[in-house]
């Protein structure tokens, strides 16, 4: 149910609605406020616009090159001989965006015929704007929509999640004297706009903090957890154990729990104010590739990696494809194609701040790339 109205009939806006939920139940923690902002079906981000490419807020990777997509195409084919080549499997993708990089990946992997035969292609997706360009993107591939990866159906699966974990709602934990305490949005009772606001009783959540985080940590200093992504690491990890597969993870972070406040905004390609731009601006934070793997291995799966992006695109042989696409294409295609190559592998760029960790049900003999 969409509540976009108030008691007299004026239209709300995203911090009318969090002031109320605020006076009613007292400062809003940021995983709820991260939800909030991004996913209400009338006020959260993803619901009510497009935000990727050139007009939107900001680029992935897929909308950089369709090498990307092409390359992860050939990660899958491989990923799925290496698990048997089974005659039925999900094709998973978490996090469309827009379902370019599917369409590459799919279009890429027409080189093996058997893999396309045997597919079925499953897209987590909670946003209704994205569900539709992605009917567009995919119309020929028949994808089953899910709200979260909860309801996926049973059997072998190959997951991809690029860009995914880093939107998870996180909780920001600030050392004091005592212990951790949450750090929370609240409203300020004079101007009313929000301002951040630190519990004064100490924090359970603190226990999911890496040991060397919890024992560095200075008073003041924050630590950031994501209890959502460790639940779905952990479901997922439990899927490949039980039903067979792998899992593919691309996304900006840290490969050590590391302390730090990593939340940002970023709106029209730019960072923001996160609290000026609440339900206007993307709100993401750096994934914890330790805490994740950490995660997947007790669930009894094995993680591997992570490593660089920059490493992952090398080793599945991203120069030559650069090369034989610039072959075929006029000077200023080939130069565009070159400086998207480099955008994507360049320590400057993404090469570098992005990981790449691969996920198995039980150990394989080659998980391409890592």
């Amino acid at each position: 149910m969409c509540f976009a109205e108030g008691s007299f009939g004026l239209q709300l806006t995203i911090l009318d609605y969090m002031r109320q939920r605020v006076e009613a139940d007292g400062p809003m923690a940021l995983s709820e406020v991260m939800k909030c902002t991004l996913t209400h079906p009338c006020f959260g981000y993803y619901a009510t616009r497009n935000p990727l490419g050139a007009l939107g807020d900001f680029v992935t990777a897929p909308e950089i090159s369709q090498m990307f997509g092409e390359l992860i195409g050939l990660w899958a084919v491989v990923s799925w001989q290496q698990i048997g080549s089974p005659r039925r499997f999900n094709f998973i993708e978490l996090g469309p965006g827009s379902g370019m990089m599917m369409n590459d990946a799919l279009r890429a992997s027409q080189l093996v015929p058997d893999f396309h035969v045997a597919l079925d292609l499953h897209l987590v997706e909670a946003s209704l704007a994205l569900r539709k360009i992605q009917k567009n993107s995919l119309a020929g591939y028949a994808p089953t929509w899910h709200n979260d990866v909860y309801s996926l159906p049973c059997g072998p699966s190959i997951i991809i999640a690029n860009e995914f974990f880093d939107a998870m709602p996180i909780t920001q934990l600030v050392r004091g004297s005592l212990g951790w305490h949450e750090r929370r949005l609240s409203f300020d009772q004079q101007t009313k706009m929000p301002i951040w606001t630190v519990m004064a009783e100490t924090s359970h959540l603190a226990s999911l903090l890496h040991p060397k985080v919890l024992t560095t940590g200075q008073v003041g200093e924050i630590a950031e957890v994501s209890s959502f992504s460790l639940s779905i690491a952990d479901a997922l990890a439990r899927r490949l154990v039980s039903e067979g597969g792998v899992a593919l993870v691309i996304d900006y972070g840290y490969c050590n729990s590391a302390l730090g406040d990593t939340l940002q905004a970023v709106k029209k390609h730019k960072f923001v104010d996160v609290l000026e731009n609440l339900g206007q601006s993307d709100l993401t934070a750096h994934v914890d590739f330790a805490a994740l793997s950490a995660a997947v291995n007790k669930a009894g799966a094995i993680a591997y990696g992570p490593i660089t992006q920059s490493a992952f695109l090398l080793s599945l042989g991203i120069i030559q494809r650069t090369y034989n696409l610039m072959k075929k294409s006029n000077y200023k295609q080939a130069r565009s194609i070159e400086a998207a190559m480099v955008r994507l592998i360049d320590s400057k760029a993404m090469g570098s701040l992005f990981k790449v960790s691969a996920w198995s049900g039980r150990e394989v003999n080659l998980l391409p790339g890592l």
